[in-house]
């Protein structure tokens, strides 16, 4: 057994599709290698994935998954994602988990245990379901904005219903993401009108529906169902530029708009992305002509902030965001009509910005790792000098907002290791990790720096 996978030619750690997992909840160990070593073949190979307290074996832990090989020729290696199901019972704390394969008249143990390097929290309950219920049906779905949520159950004999608002033009990509072994589950996608539109079932991991464009605005549900299973949702939501037709048009802070608000044109949007933290700069001017409103809308769709604009004034207004997701400007007619403008820029928040940091690993094959905040489209750029080790022997993962793992590869320089430009393709908190440290202790200079995406500079008439 290995805790190590091939990438691109070079070992990676295998990994975790979570660190947190509550009691009852389900976790994939991801790339574990399994090698016959051997010149014969072997029959009935079991593998088992445990929890443990001792990263090195898996002696006094809780089974949590199961499986036999009927036969593994000699010579011969796989890479594979086991999935296991914590019992609710299991104590809540830090452990370790250990893949163990174990063959017939195998005379040599010291090579049948893996331990992978991240340690796993369990969280006490919920024991058979999530914080979110009641919401069996769509009459008390939870209403969810843009992005993942993570630690969700489905209980046995229950469904789980979410709904989202959006506007007619985006594009919606809901996904469940889950272990099939642990359990299966579907998806299905229903439009305001509670109508089925797109559904999704399968014999694998993870369920994913796609609705391109959204032909109605009002709030949207997606439905969740089967085995009893943990997982998380995922909503991504998109606005295409100049969507009109009701749709929102897309900016970004930067930019200027422009629109001709009446009795027949009550409301525009525009939409924008954010993370906590971010500060959205307005200047609106209206003429003498016109009286309106300015709303800005969360992810969720529940206003963050609501100011008047006076017939012929100018008002500036600094609105602090604190979710990450697409959110929306939206310009109400109150009286009159006639064209606005309104002048955007943003602040960003410090976790935004360049982080220069020592990492130091929390123990023999451990990982140190800092967090950082970023829009979608961030370019990253990355610069490790290791302190007593070589770097290119460290594994260098991102851990990303939806709670996946991303593997990262590095070009070697005279200043250590530099990773140029990788984009970051989803907004929210996002985590730098290196791992599998030689020694407890072991140090990393490592300078992060997000560059954020330019600041719009056009202007965008609304329609």
């Amino acid at each position: 057994m290995f805790s190590l996978r091939v990438v691109a030619g070079k070992l990676a750690n295998c990994g975790l599709t979570a660190f947190a997992v509550p009691q009852g909840g389900a976790v994939v160990a991801k790339g574990v290698t399994v090698e016959n070593v051997g010149n014969v073949d072997l029959t009935n190979l079991r593998v088992r994935l445990w929890l443990s307290k001792s990263q090195l074996s898996p002696s006094g832990g809780v089974l949590i998954g199961d499986w036999t090989f009927a036969t593994f020729p000699k010579e011969t290696a796989g890479t594979y994602d086991f999935a296991g199901q914590l019992p609710a019972s299991i104590a809540p704390g830090a452990w370790a988990v250990v893949v163990e394969v174990t063959a017939a008249g195998d005379s040599n143990a010291t090579n049948d245990v893996a331990h992978l390097k991240e340690w796993l929290t369990v969280t006490a309950g919920p024991t058979t379901d999530d914080a979110f219920e009641p919401n069996g049906g769509p009459m008390t779905a939870t209403q969810r904005g843009a992005g993942t949520t993570t630690g969700l159950v489905l209980a046995a004999g229950d469904e789980d219903w979410f709904s989202v608002e959006l506007v007619a033009g985006q594009r919606l990509e809901a996904g469940i993401l889950f272990a099939h072994a642990a359990g299966n589950l579907d998806l299905q996608v229903f439009d305001p009108e509670l109508n089925l539109v797109v559904g999704s079932s399968s014999a694998d991991d993870d369920e994913w529906c796609t609705v391109d464009p959204l032909p109605a605005s009002g709030a949207w549900f997606v439905r969740v169902f089967g085995a009893p299973n943990g997982y998380a949702l995922a909503l991504n939501v998109t606005t295409p530029a100049g969507s009109g037709g009701g749709g929102a048009t897309s900016f970004a802070p930067g930019d200027r708009l422009t629109g001709q608000l009446s009795d027949a044109v009550p409301t525009l949007d525009a939409a924008f992305a954010a993370i906590p933290g971010m500060k959205l700069q307005l200047v609106v001017t209206t003429p003498k002509s016109l009286n309106a409103r300015v709303r800005v809308l969360g992810p969720g769709g529940s206003t963050v902030k609501l100011f008047t604009v006076k017939a012929g004034a100018k008002s500036k207004r600094s609105i602090k965001l604190t979710s990450a997701g697409t959110h929306r400007l939206r310009f109400e007619h109150v009286a009159g009509s006639g064209s606005f403008e309104a002048k955007t820029s943003r602040t960003l928040p410090k976790a935004a910005k360049v982080a220069k940091a020592t990492f130091t690993s929390n123990g023999v094959g451990g990982y140190a790792e800092k967090s950082f905040l970023a829009l979608p489209g961030t370019l990253l750029d990355v610069q490790v000098t290791a302190l007593g080790s070589t770097p290119d022997t460290l594994a260098k993962q991102l851990v990303r907002p939806d709670a996946t793992m991303q593997d990262v590869t590095f070009d070697i320089d005279v200043d250590g290791l530099s990773l140029v430009d990788v984009p970051l393709a989803l907004g929210g908190a996002w985590t730098f990790r290196l791992a599998y440290f030689p020694q407890k202790g072991q140090k990393a200079k490592v300078r992060i720096e997000p560059s954020p995406p330019a600041a719009g500079t056009s202007i965008v008439v609304l329609q």
